[in-house]
């Protein structure tokens, strides 16, 4: 059974015992009780640049309690704006231009880097960003969507408890399509709440 199926699983087995013994407990003092290792797995945050191509919002679910090692992420964000002439007609005319603004959805999974007991961590990761639309920034010809490979090596702070976070990097983009160049150089600033 994958890891993630396994993490449900228990969740749920936890909740219909707490579901059981609910008339002797509150939920406050249920989910007191509950080990450790349930909480602090996942976050939310905004992140400008990045994987999202212009701005996105992201949810990452960790397997590890000290949010070190293995975890995932998927967004939706939207690209930068842009005017773009429609295609020429058969004289060669381009006849009006429109605005391009794109939907985006970034999905990766990433590794932590660091010690449990401190702040700082390393961030490596991999992902793919679908592009509803033409992605002209990262390829040359016009098409209807894109598919964006995106690697990730950032820096990324805890804060407050750990309830904040926020994180600063790089995250070189490569469009998959046959028109597709070399990756661009991309930058990445992120900020967001730990649950």
């Amino acid at each position: 059974m994958p890891m993630p199926a396994k993490c449900y699983l228990s969740v749920l087995l936890l909740l219909l015992c707490g579901a059981a013994s609910a008339q002797k407990q509150t939920r406050a003092e249920f989910y007191r009780s509950w080990p450790r290792e349930l909480k602090g797995y996942q976050a939310v945050y905004y992140s400008f640049l990045g994987p999202g191509c212009f701005n996105s919002l992201n949810y990452e679910l960790r397997f590890h309690p000290d949010r070190l090692g293995l975890g995932v992420r998927v967004g939706i964000g939207n690209t930068i704006s842009y005017w773009e002439d429609d295609m020429p007609d058969s004289t060669g005319k381009v006849n009006s231009s429109h605005n391009t603004t794109k939907l985006t959805v970034p999905l990766g999974i990433n590794y932590l880097f660091g010690r449990a007991a401190r702040p700082h961590r390393l961030e490596l990761g991999l992902g793919i960003t679908y592009v509803h639309g033409d992605a002209v920034i990262f390829d040359e010809h016009t098409t209807r969507y894109a598919w964006l490979l995106n690697l990730t090596v950032a820096y990324r702070r805890y804060s407050f408890k750990n309830r904040l976070n926020w994180k600063l990097g790089i995250t070189p983009m490569m469009s998959t399509t046959r028109y597709g160049g070399y990756p661009l150089p991309w930058a990445e600033g992120s900020i967001g709440f730990n649950f």
